[in-house]
């Protein structure tokens, strides 16, 4: 609060007044910038690619969030992965508001829309707003999952060992970035690529 004091001198008295400002009304924040909450999520592929062994989860994530610091994109991110012991459904947040590529397309409504086997639009851009990387199988369009549309494990043991394998004889269960339908996560002729295969995932903003 900012005082000026007034000085006086009249009949050899000295008249002190104070002026103070008005005091911030509740929530004021001085001018300070205020962050609206965001009203959507980010999802992309990620512009590398990588072998199964993506250390585990939480090594996968730490790529995903990696990914979109370096391009700016603020929050948290997680990999869309599933285990045997671990859903990709229950690994998320279940934002009720829309999923947006880094372009603004729309390719969910909210997270209900998003498990249940289709999608708006193709999940086929970088954090960087470019095209999809090729994958080394499956069409070329190969994305790590092991998880069906409706968010759950899409085929047992089929996950390059918890994603912690980059073995040809181990394998794992992908989608495809092309596509809108249930093929998107669970794509049936790529439910068994050799965990060597470079493949890029799929990360979603919390």
């Amino acid at each position: 609060m900012r005082v000026v004091a007034i000085l006086l001198l009249a009949s050899g008295c000295e008249l002190v007044f104070e002026l103070k400002d008005p005091a911030p009304q509740d929530g004021a924040n001085d001018g300070a910038p205020i962050d609206a909450p965001a009203t959507f999520r980010y999802v992309f592929v990620t512009s590398t690619r990588f072998s199964g062994n993506l250390s585990g989860l939480e090594g996968a994530d730490e790529k995903c969030e990696s990914a979109a610091s370096a391009a700016g994109l603020g929050g948290t991110f997680k990999a869309w992965l599933s285990t045997n012991s671990v859903s990709a459904a229950n690994r998320h947040t279940r934002f009720s508001g829309p999923y947006h590529l880094v372009n603004d397309t729309v390719i969910a409504l909210d997270f209900n829309d998003l498990i249940d086997g289709a999608i708006e639009h193709p999940i086929d851009l970088t954090e960087n707003g470019t095209s999809a990387p090729a994958s080394t199988a499956c069409g070329d369009r190969a994305v790590w999952t092991d998880t069906s549309g409706l968010g759950v494990q899409s085929v047992s043991n089929s996950h390059c060992n918890d994603w912690t394998s980059g073995d040809t004889k181990i394998f794992g269960a992908a989608g495809n970035s092309a596509a809108m339908d249930m093929r998107w996560t669970e794509d049936q002729a790529c439910n068994s690529i050799p965990c060597n295969v470079q493949s890029p995932i799929y990360c979603i903003q919390q």
